[in-house]
């Protein structure tokens, strides 16, 4: 635990499924060159994040990736000592983040019209 209260444990820092490869004896993750002693639900906030965004492009996210959500936050609320208590933060900086990229396209309008009020929907 960090002085300010935060848990702290390794983190990836740029935690995607493309990063981790599971098997029924090993799970392995990959590039790990922004890994760090951060808040655990860093990694959490940021797999939903992205996992939750490419099931929402197109608008909304279908109720499997709901139930995809909401089962993985539970199995790993029930296997970790963490406790994820800045969860919404970390999964509110994705989203906000995602917001800025299509916000600063160089083309205005391209992208943000389609897919901001997703976003903004995450948000709430």
């Amino acid at each position: 635990m960090g002085g300010d209260g935060v848990e702290r444990a390794v983190t990836h820092g740029r935690f995607s499924l493309e990063h981790v490869y599971a098997s029924s004896r090993y799970v392995t993750a990959v590039d790990l060159d922004r890994a760090a002693i951060a808040d655990p639900a860093k990694d959490v906030g940021e797999l939903l994040h992205r996992l939750r965004w490419r099931a929402g492009r197109r608008g909304r996210v279908p109720a499997e990736v709901e139930a995809a959500s909401t089962a993985f936050v539970r199995e790993y609320r029930r296997h970790s000592p963490h406790q994820l208590v800045g969860l919404e933060y970390q999964w509110s900086f994705g989203v906000v983040w995602t917001l800025l990229v299509l916000a600063s396209k160089r083309t205005p309008g391209k992208g943000w019209d389609e897919r901001s009020p997703f976003l903004l929907g995450e948000l709430d």
